[in-house]
């Protein structure tokens, strides 16, 4: 677990130490739970999530075609229901089935489960909506879910021809919305990825990208950028270790921690 504070904050009227005297000065400390990064993590699945659904924005928004404003679509892409191959196979005719309906190319996140009257609209546009929020049963049902460029086509005659279901789910608010909610109930197995790049922004193609900026935190009070700090008294570090259960904010007396010299773990692992 991490820590971060900035302590050059002006202190609020009647401010007081834990000691219940007048404080001198005050830190705002934030309380950071570490992550291992897998998506396969019962624990830290939720941080992981978050994670790649920044990097997957972050990659889409620097490919360019110059003299065109790209808008990012969201495809369901659902194989017969008699298709009987491995996920991986699937995968990469899930890929040649999008482009055959004018996708250049994207990410593609695995799926095998749906939820009964499963919206797909819905859960996308919704700020906030969680796959927990509907207690809708689940069966297995193989398909996957595109954040893609392109200009969408043949969707009929392409069902004709192969019996794959492509649905347009319209262009994307949020490109890291969708990727959150997509990847939070995606397919997790050993040796395969959940998320593949694929098309003109595949690990091929799209190779010289910036890389994406580190995550910030802002001192809720004065803004300036959270340093990383360790506790002064160890005992203090396990009384208050042993009480936390979620990430938060506090407001805390100098004097408790002190910067520390080990880089900053803000990302996990």
């Amino acid at each position: 677990m991490d820590y971060a504070e900035h302590q050059k904050h002006e202190l609020f009227d009647g401010q007081k130490t834990f000691d219940g005297v007048a404080a001198t000065r005050v830190g705002s400390v934030k309380a950071i739970k570490m992550s291992c990064g897998r998506l396969a993590c019962p624990v830290c699945y939720e941080k992981a999530c978050a994670r790649k659904a920044v990097k997957i924005e972050h990659r889409m928004l620097q490919f360019k075609i110059k003299g065109r404003d790209l808008k990012a679509f969201h495809l369901a892409v659902s194989p017969p229901r008699d298709l009987d191959i491995p996920m991986s196979k699937m995968r990469k005719l899930a890929e040649e089935i999008a482009m055959s309906c004018g996708v250049i190319g994207g990410s593609i996140i695995v799926h095998h489960l749906r939820k009964v009257k499963e919206d797909d609209f819905k859960e996308d546009l919704d700020e906030g909506f969680s796959w927990r929020d509907d207690i809708s049963p689940w069966y297995f049902s193989p398909h996957f879910h595109i954040i893609c460029f392109g200009w969408i086509k043949h969707v009929a005659e392409n069902y004709s021809k192969s019996g794959w279901v492509v649905r347009n789910l319209g262009v994307r608010k949020s490109i890291r919305s969708t990727a959150l909610y997509q990847l939070s109930h995606c397919y997790v197995r050993a040796g395969m990825h959940s998320v593949a790049w694929f098309g003109a922004l595949s690990y091929n193609k799209l190779n010289h990208l910036k890389p994406c900026p580190p995550e910030s935190h802002p001192c809720p009070i004065c803004k300036a950028e959270m340093k990383p700090v360790v506790f002064i008294d160890p005992m203090m570090k396990a009384i208050v270790q042993s009480n936390l259960e979620k990430e938060e904010v506090f407001i805390v007396d100098e004097g408790l921690f002190r910067y520390s010299d080990a880089p900053r773990r803000f990302e996990g692992g």
